[in-house]
């Protein structure tokens, strides 16, 4: 398998307003990872979490592939904490899906360098054939 563990994360969006509801595309992610066997954990930074908890979370849980599920409101907030994980842990694989990524598809790409895969519409099929695969393709598109 190519990546045993995937960390899933929520970005805190740039909006006050937001109300607090629980991220259910990643849900539908977890569920499919834990269907089949992949070992998986979850940081939802709209409830309040920092950077540096990210950071903290990376290290001490180890993911091969750490995943972000993006929306247009604050996607360049998004952008920069993608760059500055890249930066601090260049080892990591880093995958977006969402539907920032939808709409706009290979462009985020092009203006987050440090984004390894992204996936269009929906993501749950497409993220375990990569954990299980030796996929080297840029994009996933289903």
């Amino acid at each position: 398998m190519r990546f045993n563990k995937v960390l899933l994360v929520n970005p805190k969006t740039a909006a006050d307003w937001v109300g607090l509801r629980p991220p259910a595309g990643l849900g539908y992610i977890a569920q499919a990872l834990q269907e089949n066997d992949i070992e998986y954990d979850i940081l939802d930074m709209q409830l309040g979490y920092s950077q540096k908890k990210l950071f903290q979370k990376i290290a001490i849980f180890k993911p091969d592939l750490i995943g972000f599920s993006l929306v247009s409101l604050g996607y360049k907030h998004s952008y920069d904490l993608i760059d500055n994980v890249k930066t601090n842990f260049p080892d990591k694989k880093i995958i977006v899906g969402g539907p920032h990524v939808t709409i706009l598809k290979k462009e985020v790409l092009q203006n987050c360098k440090a984004i390894d895969f992204a996936v269009i519409y929906e993501g749950e099929r497409p993220l375990v054939e990569l954990c299980k695969s030796n996929q080297r393709e840029k994009f996933l598109v289903v």
